[in-house]
């Protein structure tokens, strides 16, 4: 078994690396802290280069195959089975001291495990043909925190892709990967993407593009026209509303502050709002995309 104890070993120096954008662009890598994203990413079957933990005995038996962990995540035996499974996959252990993981960790307590990871090939066209498909373009959305729960969000409501502008947060950033709960994972996204691919990427997949922005018409009249006709059984109008009149869906949402660029905004089909009550002038970005998704989605997402 593998073990660093120094925290001026180059590896973990090369690990440390990661906790900035530049350093996760130049190794193709990233690093994820916890139990619940090391296990998320054992979900999604992502590429999971090296799996760095502090050693309790009963996550070292589990490695040596003593210990059969619940995989529930919680606790000692959650994290050997952690470790099991990502062995089986074939990611490389090594067990650290306190003192490393604490230099490897960007949080104040760290939860004893992190691992570095290979980016996610996404090609740069998708496949986005059906009339179900959304995908979101996300303009110059800065905060992490904010990113991170956007995505959450359209894993939840099955968002077919993500495409970041030049400016957006680091989606594999260490706030951002916390904010999403590792939803990144279980998506397609790129980033830097600036608005002439945004919109050739459009065209090419035939969509509907809809920016949210103010001015435009209120989400709901849009809403209630999209599912005219669903009570009365009429199946087209349901597949309609859960889209852009049969075509995929492209959801422009803008920057916390400016909000949509005007290279963006200038060629959407349609621009939708939400209107406020009581002097409110704007909600954030990732409520206005939870409200938005679910809406189109109709509130089932087409799951019991």
């Amino acid at each position: 078994m593998e073990q660093i104890v120094s925290t001026q070993n180059p590896q973990i120096k090369g690990v440390c690396a990661l906790h900035n954008r530049k350093g996760r662009v130049e190794q193709g890598r990233f690093l994820i802290e916890g139990r619940h994203l090391l296990a998320e990413a054992i979900k999604w079957r992502m590429d999971i280069e090296t799996v760095y933990y502090v050693a309790d005995g009963s996550a070292e038996r589990s490695v040596n195959g003593d210990v059969c962990g619940s995989g529930d995540g919680s606790g000692a035996v959650g994290e050997s089975s952690l470790l099991s499974q990502a062995t089986e996959g074939g990611s490389r252990l090594v067990q650290v001291s306190e003192q490393v993981m604490r230099k490897l960790s960007t949080t104040e307590t760290p939860q004893g495990v992190a691992a570095v990871l290979r980016f996610p090939e996404v090609p740069r066209t998708m496949a986005v043909r059906d009339e179900k498909d959304i995908v979101l373009v996300l303009d110059r959305v800065q905060d992490p925190g904010n990113l991170g729960s956007i995505l959450r969000v359209a894993l939840a409501t099955d968002v077919k892709g993500i495409l970041l502008t030049p400016g957006c947060a680091d989606p594999f950033g260490s706030k951002a990967l916390r904010g999403g709960m590792g939803s990144q994972f279980g998506l397609r996204v790129l980033a830097e993407v600036d608005g002439s691919e945004c919109r050739a990427f459009c065209e090419w997949a035939g969509a509907y593009v809809a920016a949210l922005a103010p001015g435009g018409r209120p989400f709901g009249q849009w809403a209630r026209s999209a599912g005219d006709g669903a009570t009365a059984g009429n199946n087209a109008a349901i597949e309609r509303k859960n889209t852009g009149k049969g075509r995929p869906l492209v959801l422009i949402l803008g920057n916390e502050g400016s909000g949509i660029a005007p290279e963006l905004l200038g060629w959407a089909d349609d621009r939708w709002s939400l209107p406020m009550s009581n002097g409110v002038e704007s909600l954030n970005v990732a409520v206005t995309a939870g409200i938005v998704l679910y809406g189109i989605r109709g509130g089932d997402n087409g799951r019991s």
